[in-house]
């Protein structure tokens, strides 16, 4: 693979990167990236619903739906890249909160790993850019990212100056009027959680024309 840019110089989103980072998990503790989560996170946390697809059967597994027409059909259940970890999981809305308060209150990570997780980087090219460790860091104080497959859409968006996290797990892909992390924010806004949250900034890459 052929780097589209040096190091450091724009940002555009990969898979590749997570598999990378899981790859490194997998040397530094010895434990393949499954075991890692599961036994680093997901126990520790309580995270009873959380596992990699495929290596249970849950009866309760929501069906994923795709666009037929005017209506909707079931979609197959789609995988990411299966050796590492940029995708896989599944969980649901209260093990979700479990991850989020273990955020917020830095139960599982110390702050100041938290604090140089959620620092967006200074591009070397001049470029700017929201994204921080795997997290949007936007203007408007929330935290978050979403996740895609056939079929399934979600958001997970933290707002640490309130204390407060909003989890949707989607049973259809995001679209133009299905966008579950602007959703979360209309939400947030609704309940009068704390100060409005204005808009969410686009999505793009630095190497496009600003």
């Amino acid at each position: 693979m052929v780097p589209e840019f040096p190091p450091g110089a724009h940002f555009t989103y990969s898979n590749r990167a997570y598999d990378l980072a899981g790859a490194v998990v997998a040397k530094v503790s010895g434990m393949a990236f499954q075991h890692f989560v599961e036994e680093r996170i997901f126990k520790p946390l309580g995270m009873s619903s959380s596992y990699q697809l495929r290596t249970r059967t849950d009866r309760d597994f929501a069906q994923g739906y795709a666009p037929d027409g005017k209506g909707w059909k079931p979609a197959p259940l789609a995988e990411a890249d299966k050796t590492f970890a940029s995708g896989n999981l599944a969980s649901n809305p209260s093990d979700m909160q479990r991850w989020d308060r273990a955020l917020l209150n830095a139960t599982l990570l110390p702050r100041k790993s938290l604090e140089e997780m959620f620092t967006v980087p200074r591009l070397t090219s001049g470029a700017k850019t929201i994204y921080a460790s795997g997290w949007f860091i936007e203007p408007n104080g929330a935290i978050w990212h979403g996740g895609a497959l056939e079929g399934y859409g979600n958001a997970n968006v933290l707002v640490p100056g309130t204390g407060h996290a909003i989890v949707l797990l989607g049973n259809t892909g995001p679209k133009e009027r299905w966008k579950p992390w602007e959703v979360a924010g209309e939400i947030y806004n609704a309940a009068k959680l704390g100060p409005a949250l204005v808009p969410f900034l686009p999505l793009m890459p630095t190497t496009v024309p600003q």
